[in-house]
């Protein structure tokens, strides 16, 4: 049992959520078959029993039928069927029907002629789409989806009074060009991060009909934001787009449900990212203020967790700005935040990083060479540190032992293809800078262009002009 998908939902599940799954199979109109219910008490005997449970498929098999000889297929057919109504159950939990009111249960008042409960029905459903504070392309979706109710109800019993059709397709088109811009970003963001090539989404029809109604982006602002955003994305080069994005992300984040807006500011630290890659560090400090935003507003925390990434990532703007007080405060608050089995590398780089913006260099040494991480990235990242000590305090030796380590890591690595590349550059480079010859500006200039022209996201590309400058 343990190999099945079933097994892996059950025991990555909560404890309150198996007990509702247990109320959910044992109601006869949900689930006819009874020996799934048994099938689910074996499970939770045995997996709460730890090291010493007995989940074999031929032990279960016993238990569930013991007068047949084992069945491997019966049992894999009885798996299948319990997995189709655990998948019932979670559909269930994620749109629980019985406590709102929703629209086929309109549409059933409306085909079993309860005509005041139908006209009721659907006057809450408008209040309680009205009420909410979200206004992203489902609500403009749901709002068409009344209308067309309406609309389909009264033509059809050929009331006097019908809703004027255009109408009703105007919350359409909203939906349709906020969901269509939305993709587009999506995918114009991967192309901007991806090796592999995207092709160029079309959205002719949709900036044509925007620019056509200039109107509709002071309506409403969040069409206003998808569109600046992609055209951002489309145009990295022009500052305007990114800044009329940005004002208005800033303004009516709340429009925007958690998981939307939180996509919505990576793309616009992706956007930073790119100009800051093409040396305009002016946009770490734009960067800075997505993640100051992102924590205030709770938006990057997700299933009461930050990623190590986003974590590492936001410590260092803060340093990278100047601004250690945050920084510092950010490492003691949200700490707690990181999974467990990485916060205690995560907090011993983020003081390494605290320490060498207060020029405690010794104590950030040392913690760094001590340091270890499941995570090749937040490894490879610490070296990166290093790299930059050893140089600015040009302790070549060390630096070229920890090139060579740096190396054969990267060497044993399989899956990091873009990864790989990218620290190749950074050792490549590194080993030129140290066998500069201290007066050949000729060298330095040609390496300066090198280092300009890599074709890599060179990380601290900056740093490494500085370098050859000096």
């Amino acid at each position: 049992m343990k190999k099945s998908i079933l097994y892996n939902l059950w025991s990555t599940a909560n404890n309150t959520q198996l007990n509702r799954f247990e109320k959910f199979i044992k109601s006869p109109y949900l689930n006819p078959n009874l020996t799934v219910i048994t099938l689910f008490k074996i499970f939770k005997r045995e997996f709460n029993k730890g090291i010493d449970a007995c989940l074999d498929n031929k032990t279960i098999f016993s238990e569930l039928y013991p007068k047949q000889a084992f069945n491997n297929q019966k049992l894999r057919l009885l798996y299948s069927d319990t997995f189709k109504i655990y998948k019932s159950f979670l559909s269930l939990e994620e749109n629980p029907f019985y406590k709102t009111d929703n629209l086929y249960l309109a549409q059933h008042f409306n085909t079993s002629e309860k005509q005041n409960l139908y006209q009721r029905s659907l006057i809450k459903l408008e209040k309680n789409l009205e009420k909410q504070n979200v206004r992203n392309a489902n609500y403009f979706l749901q709002k068409y989806s009344i209308a067309k109710e309406k609309y389909d109800s009264l033509t059809t019993k050929k009331r006097l009074k019908v809703v004027p059709f255009n109408k009703i397709m105007s919350s359409f088109d909203l939906y349709y060009y906020i969901e269509k811009l939305r993709q587009g970003c999506i995918l114009i963001a991967d192309k901007n991060t991806a090796l592999n090539n995207i092709s160029e989404p079309n959205l002719f029809f949709v900036l044509q009909s925007v620019d056509s109604a200039p109107s509709m982006l002071d309506q409403h602002p969040t069409l206003a934001i998808y569109y600046f955003c992609f055209k951002a994305l489309s145009n990295i080069e022009v500052d305007t787009y990114y800044q009329n994005f940005r004002k208005l992300l800033f303004e009516n984040i709340d429009l925007f449900e958690k998981n939307e807006s939180r996509e919505l500011l990576i793309m616009g630290i992706n956007y930073c990212a790119k100009r800051i890659n093409d040396l305009e560090l002016k946009y770490i400090n734009e960067v800075f203020l997505i993640y100051k935003l992102g924590f205030e507003k709770n938006i990057l925390i997700g299933n009461n967790s930050i990623s190590p990434f986003t974590f590492k990532n936001a410590l260092t703007v803060a340093i990278e700005i100047g601004d250690i007080d945050w920084a510092e405060n950010f490492l003691n608050t949200y700490a707690d935040y990181l999974p467990a089995s990485q916060k205690d590398s995560v907090q011993k780089y983020g003081h390494a990083k605290i320490l060498i913006s207060k020029g405690e260099i010794t104590k950030a040494k040392r913690l760094l060479a001590q340091f270890h991480s499941d995570d090749i990235l937040l490894n490879l990242s610490s070296k990166m540190l290093l790299i930059q000590l050893y140089i600015e305090e040009k302790q070549f030796e060390l630096l070229a032992n920890l090139l060579d380590n740096m190396n054969v890591y990267i060497n044993r690595k399989k899956n990091m293809p873009y990864q790989k590349k990218h620290y190749k550059e950074v050792i490549k480079f590194t080993k030129k800078i140290m066998n500069l010859p201290p007066f050949d500006q000729s060298a330095r200039k040609k390496l300066k262009r090198e280092i300009e022209n890599s074709d890599v996201k060179l990380m601290k590309k900056s740093w490494f002009l500085e370098q050859v400058s000096s």
